[in-house]
């Protein structure tokens, strides 16, 4: 059983919450659960909304600090978000580091050249990859 965070654009969460059900079928947990936060500026004040902006970075960096493995979804728009996350997955030297999608989306960034990430296709190769991991 291995603790883990996925990161993608929140236009990925339904995604997400798909590869979720996969990972915690096979007795996995997700470190933290950013799929059901609800939009920030759905807050009727600027207070509120930086009170639950506040909230999510403390649970989110927490989950990414927390994990065995961390994921990120790559896709067409680049979410400045799960960027961070990466950037605090490589910093919490987190122990398996997978980046999903096509290679060429990242090229440009420097630090995706951190020996410890691996590029993938797609999930299903992560999850064989962390199945071995058990």
């Amino acid at each position: 059983m291995l603790k883990i965070y996925v990161a993608a654009s929140f236009e990925q969460r339904d995604t997400v919450k798909e590869i979720y059900k996969l990972l915690t079928d096979k007795g996995h947990i997700i470190t933290a659960d950013w799929t059901n936060h609800k939009e920030i500026v759905s807050m009727p004040t600027k207070i509120e909304q930086e009170r639950l902006a506040k909230r999510y970075a403390i649970e989110d960096t927490n989950g990414v600090k927390n994990a065995d493995v961390f994921i990120l979804l790559l896709e067409e728009r680049k979410s400045t978000g799960a960027h961070i996350e990466l950037g605090i997955a490589i910093g919490a030297h987190v122990s398996h580091i997978f980046i999903v999608g096509e290679k060429t989306l990242s090229e440009s960034q420097l630090f995706y050249r951190q020996p410890q990430i691996k590029y993938l296709q797609n999930i299903r190769e992560v999850i064989r990859i962390i199945d071995n991991l058990n």
